[in-house]
């Protein structure tokens, strides 16, 4: 149903933002 979908992109999208701020992270200590 519509509300499964909903709650798979809401996972996927947190999932994505959750790599992005992990990647950021290492970003900025790598240039430390």
């Amino acid at each position: 149903g519509a509300a499964g979908r909903i709650q798979i992109m809401m996972i996927i999208g947190l999932a994505l933002i959750e790599s992005l701020v992990l990647f950021a992270l290492v970003i900025v200590f790598a240039k430390v």
